[in-house]
This record gives structure tokens, C-alpha cells and sequence, in this order.
């Protein structure tokens, strides 16, 4: 970057060398011309060193700018990841709990089904082995123990003929 402290000698110095030939009211054409020339030099420098100066300081300013663009996406980019984190670890986190609990109601109902099928099988023995030979008129009891038995063996049907 141009110096500014560099910059502010050379208009000085234009500037003394303006209020010198001003001052001096003989100076010879070739002094003149040597000091203008000085003077041109400087100024040149000095309007050189200004547009340098502008240049690196609109280069400064798109980098900043491009820097500015960046952080506010990458920003931008940060809170859609975390809402986006926060959004899929809810649904995984739903998604478990649904799954644990269908789990544990397939659990319960396996467990009643075992139970159910227990009891079954304790009732079909009982009908079987125990209602059969009850004692009662015309062999009653044998055949309700074999009717249920049918009933039973019929599964989802109402069992009625």
C-alpha cells in the first residue's frame, strides 16, 4: 500500500517548489523549466501514489466484501445444518420410540398369545381327558367334550352347524 506520510512530502514539495519560483522573481527560463519538471515529477508521483492507493483500498473493500458474503453464508449455512440436525435427530428419535414401542406391544401381545394358547391347551386337556368321563345321562357329557372340541378345532368360525 502507498505511504500517506510519502505521499504528503511530495505535494509539500510541490508546493515549495511552486511558492519558490513564485518567490524568486529572476529565475532563469532552464531553472523554470527544472523546477516545473520537478514539480511535474512529484505531482505525477504524488497522483500515482493516490491511485494506487484508491486501487488497493477498492481491492481491500471487494475482499472484505467477499469475505463479508462468505461468513454470512457459511452463517446461513451453520444454523440450516443445525435446524436440519435438530429436525432429523427429532425424527430419528420419534422414529425409535415408535419402534420401541411397537416392540414392546408385540412383546405384550406375543406374551398373551402364549398365555391364551396355555389355557387353551389346559381346556382342550380338561375337555378331553376329565369332562368326557363325567358321569350323566345318555353320554351327555362325552358328547358336549366333543363337540367343544370341534368348536375349538374350528377356530375363527361361530362353531354353530
Amino acid at each position: 500500500m502507498a505511504d500517506l506520510s510519502d505521499l504528503r512530502q511530495r505535494f509539500e514539495s510541490a508546493r515549495n517548489l511552486i511558492t519558490y519560483i513564485h518567490d524568486d522573481r529572476s529565475p532563469t527560463a532552464a531553472e523554470v523549466n527544472e523546477r516545473m519538471s520537478a514539480i511535474s515529477e512529484d505531482l505525477h508521483a504524488a497522483v500515482n501514489a493516490v491511485d494506487e492507493l484508491a486501487t488497493e483500498l477498492a481491492e481491500e473493500r471487494i475482499a472484505h466484501q467477499k469475505t463479508l458474503d462468505q461468513l454470512r453464508e457459511a452463517r446461513e449455512q451453520v444454523a440450516f445444518e443445525k435446524h436440519r440436525g435438530a429436525t432429523l435427530g427429532g425424527d430419528v428419535a420419534f422414529a425409535e420410540f415408535q419402534m420401541n414401542a411397537a416392540h414392546r406391544t408385540s412383546n405384550a401381545w406375543q406374551a398373551r398369545a402364549e398365555e391364551a394358547e396355555g389355557i387353551l391347551s389346559r381346556f382342550r386337556e380338561f375337555l378331553d381327558r376329565d369332562f368326557r368321563q363325567w358321569c350323566s345321562p345318555h353320554g351327555i357329557a362325552a358328547r358336549y367334550a366333543t363337540d367343544l372340541l370341534r368348536i375349538l378345532d374350528q377356530g375363527g368360525s361361530n362353531g354353530r352347524g
